[in-house]
């Protein structure tokens, strides 16, 4: 059996209002995973994920958006 895990994570988010119907932001995330015990000892994993998202508001309560992510897990 796995006996721990350690993992470092950085995360970093920017959200701005373009105007005051149209809002937009970036995120980019790393997250590293070592496994200590059992048969995956001394392993490690690596995450990466970046995403852009765009929102407009139609009305005070309505609004579209729209979002990509890319996740990627090297391990």
């Amino acid at each position: 059996p796995l006996v721990s895990q350690e993992t470092t994570l950085f995360y970093v988010r920017w959200n701005h209002a373009f105007t005051g119907r149209l809002r937009g932001g970036i995120l980019g995330q790393f997250q590293n995973s070592e496994f200590i015990g059992g048969a995956s000892d001394g392993f490690s994993e690596n995450y990466w994920t970046v995403g852009v998202n765009a929102s407009y508001s139609l009305t005070a309560n309505v609004a579209l958006e729209a979002s990509y992510y890319h996740d990627r897990l090297d391990s």
